[in-house]
């Protein structure tokens, strides 16, 4: 049961009140500054539905929420440490809305996390059987063998899953003022309140701010690997004895997973394999401004390839949230044609991802230069070849030999370069690419300075992960669970919103 909760400008006089008699750390003033910033009066109405409508009285919510916050602002990665210090230093219990003296326990805070991620403690759970090890280790070491490890392991997933949200997609209305929407049930349980928090007190204000801006939103997305502090081997349940044993010779009972949804994965920006989540990051930016900060987060498996990351947090972004993206930036990884497919003639988005360069310059047979007035490309002795179709699924023309797949009164001629051509009895072929495609003839043409200024734009989405990881000390951080990673996350963006906005306050207050 809660009590009667209190506005914001009640918690800025509680704290500049009690604060008055208290000495004040210089070095974490800005964090003070900062959580005076932040409204946390509309999720009241989300974060009540958490709680019984009787029974004994609860600590506010609020103040629980708003308490973590500091936390990372502060340099804190550990609950415990957390709560030590608040019991330390009153100015860490003031800033977060608590008495000095009514300081909650670490207990408190793990079981508002669990009602915030609709976790059950009392619930066995992670109990799984292991894997034969011989076939962890054959999957291991072909792992290793391959040397294209970007390579999807489903060919012609993003086709697949573009055909089916155009299937399942409602289509966007036409709208003069662009507006978006969040609705907490598309997410899975574990994010609808966070989620629903995350856009309802930080987000909305920073588009009110102006640090956002909905009328030309761009975005630019890309993953980051976060290792969890799990071990993949998991813990012994059974009494077996496996001492004096060969690893392939251990039990194969049951043991308990503390990270039961962790995932191998190749991590490329450090050329290792790591065992935990893939952490991925929809950035707003613009280009007459220099605030970079986080407008959408999933987390996703760790063995996930980036264009299935880049196609589900589109969706999600833009079918599930609204949100009016005019320009998208993205990495090589992205570069096929189901997602330009589906961000020009549904999302209606402009699309910047740089051609992948992986089968550039494989000809075995140099390419024709001569084409005719009409477009059709000559073979090496000059004849025009003979089309051969449309392939839809590519958008690409095909073109064989003159020689081998004309008419018969052209197959008799003689050709001078019949020694040096294609063996093969079908005949050279070649393919031309109309200007339909998604793929080369972009909205924002590959030669402007247009689309160069957005892709140079694309390095914001590192910098947020960097602020994360080394700012926030998510790479210090020892936590595991899909979950409790997950929250730990969005606490960073949090954090990246308020800096923002102390920086705008600060220069505001510096105008005259």
């Amino acid at each position: 049961m809660l009590k009667p909760s209190r506005a914001h400008q009640d918690y800025v006089t509680l704290v500049r009140s009690r604060l008055a008699t208290e000495k004040e750390p210089a070095r974490h003033l800005p964090a003070k500054a900062k959580l005076l910033l932040l409204d946390l009066t509309l999720a009241l109405p989300i974060l009540t539905l958490l709680y019984a409508s009787a029974g004994r009285l609860a600590i506010p919510p609020e103040d629980l929420l708003r308490s973590l916050i500091p936390m990372l602002l502060c340099g804190f990665t550990s609950i415990d440490t957390w709560v030590a210090q608040m019991r330390t230093d009153p100015f860490y219990a003031i800033i977060s809305g608590f008495a000095p003296t009514q300081v909650p326990g670490v207990g408190t805070f793990y079981e508002f996390m669990g009602r915030l991620l609709g976790l059950d403690a009392h619930r066995v759970q992670h109990l799984y059987r292991p894997k034969p090890r011989q076939q962890r280790a054959k999957k291991d070491k072909q792992a290793s063998k391959d040397k294209n490890k970007d390579t999807p392991k489903h060919q012609h997933i993003v086709a697949k899953l573009a055909a089916r949200f155009l299937r399942q997609a409602t289509p966007p209305t036409d709208s003069a003022t662009p507006t978006w929407h969040c609705d907490p049930a598309k997410f899975a349980r574990a994010e609808q309140v966070i989620q629903a928090i995350f856009y309802a007190c930080v987000v909305s204000k920073s588009m009110d701010l102006g640090l956002i801006d909905l009328q030309h939103l761009c975005v630019s997305g890309d993953g980051s690997k976060l290792r969890t502090w799990a071990d993949p081997n998991g813990r012994k349940h059974c009494k077996c004895d496996n001492k004096g044993k060969k690893p392939d010779e251990w039990c194969n009972c049951e043991r308990y997973y503390r990270d039961p949804a962790a995932r191998w994965g190749y991590d490329s920006s450090h050329d290792c394999w790591g065992y935990g989540h893939t952490y991925y990051e929809l950035t707003a930016y613009s280009l007459a401004s220099t605030v970079e900060l986080p407008l959408f987060i999933l987390l996703a498996d760790n063995c996930w390839h980036d264009a299935v990351l880049d196609l589900f947090a589109m969706h999600q972004a833009c079918d599930n949230l609204g949100f009016p993206i005019q320009v998208s930036s993205f990495d090589k990884a992205s570069d096929a044609l189901g997602f330009y497919r589906l961000g020009y003639d549904f999302w209606h988005t402009k699309l910047v991802i740089p051609l992948n360069e992986r089968n550039t310059g494989n000809f075995k047979f140099e390419p024709p230069v001569t084409l005719t007035p009409a477009g059709t490309p000559c073979c090496p002795d000059g004849r025009p070849m003979r089309d051969w179709g449309y392939c839809p699924d590519r958008q690409r023309l095909k073109w064989s030999c003159p020689l081998k797949g004309g008419k018969k009164i052209d197959r008799q001629k003689p050709c001078a370069c019949q020694g040096t051509c294609s063996p093969s009895a079908y005949g050279r072929v070649i393919y031309t690419y109309p200007k339909t495609n998604y793929r080369l003839f972009t909205p924002l043409p590959r030669d402007s300075d247009l689309l160069r200024e957005h892709y140079d734009h694309h390095g914001c989405i590192e910098r947020s992960h960097k602020r994360k990881k080394y700012d926030y000390l998510l790479k210090q951080t020892r936590t595991a669970g899909r979950e409790r990673w997950f929250f730990r996350v969005m606490l960073a963006a949090i954090c990246q919103h308020l800096d923002a906005w102390l920086a705008l306050n600060e220069r505001l207050e510096a105008s005259p």
